[in-house]
């Protein structure tokens, strides 16, 4: 699943753990322990429970892995 399937041409500015977890066929621990280990940013935190992340500095994180491997 690419990101145009999972939000059909329109792209977010800030996506959510549910969002990266369709779009990587993975779960949310994986979601968390790549952010800790610094493969992909850190969530915005809008309280305590609602955090995003910025697509734009996903993709950016995810060209550079991809770069360099």
């Amino acid at each position: 699943m690419t990101s145009s399937d999972l939000f059909r041409g329109v792209e977010p500015l800030l996506v959510s753990y549910s969002d990266l977890c369709k779009l990587f066929s993975c779960s949310k621990s994986t979601i968390q322990r790549s952010v800790k280990k610094g493969v992909l940013p850190r969530p915005i935190s809008f309280s305590k429970t609602l955090k995003r992340f910025n697509l734009m500095e996903v993709k950016e994180y995810l060209a550079r892995l991809e770069k360099n491997a």
